[in-house]
């Protein structure tokens, strides 16, 4: 099967990060001509079933185009096997998932959500981590997320004795034991 570039606008691309590391935002701004902007590799994509082309990855070149005036870019479809296999479908379907409930729906949106690279390792980098851990479980947190319906469950430790919650407007929860308490490894980072 052939997988061809096309071209698709900015404003219809969905993401599947939360935020954008501002060291890395500069460095690609250093480099990014917008008159080779088609010799650049396409920005990979893929639909998770929503009928939307979503980022896989890419992010920051996205909106450094939009910055910069471009509305139209080349993708290409993201066959990666991480991309494509149950658990990697799962990452970013849930990566989708607090994206909307974070109101965070396209490109433009990142505008606010630029940070440092320190508080982009904790925030998106250590999510992710916790998310790889509780989905590679077979843990199930229906009683988890039914006691804190108000909370986002978001991930857990790799033993699974600390599960993470944020309530989607800059909060962060943990919940050792079944008592829920200010998750103040991301409090004293943030």
């Amino acid at each position: 099967m052939e997988n061809k570039i096309f071209a698709i606008k900015i404003a219809d691309l969905g993401i599947s990060q939360l935020y954008i590391n501002r060291e890395k935002l500069n460095g690609v701004a250093k480099w990014f001509d917008v008159s080779r902007v088609n010799e650049y590799e396409p920005l990979p994509v893929y639909d998770f079933g929503n009928g939307r082309y979503t980022l896989t990855n890419g992010h920051t070149r996205a909106y450094t185009m939009l910055k910069n005036g471009i509305h139209d870019v080349r993708v290409q479809l993201d066959l990666d096997e991480m991309i494509t296999c149950d658990l990697g479908q799962q990452l970013y379907k849930t990566d989708i998932e607090w994206c909307n409930k974070h109101g965070m729906h396209s490109v433009s949106d990142f505008e606010s959500r630029i940070i440092s690279n320190e508080l982009y390792s904790v925030l998106w980098l250590e999510r992710c981590k916790r998310l790889y851990n509780l989905l590679s479980s077979d843990f199930s947190t229906d009683n988890l997320s039914k006691n804190f319906p108000d909370l986002l469950l978001y991930g857990a430790n790799t033993d699974l004795s600390e599960f993470y919650f944020d309530d989607c407007n800059g909060k962060f929860y943990l919940c050792k034991d079944g008592v829920l308490q200010k998750d103040l490894f991301m409090m004293e980072k943030i």
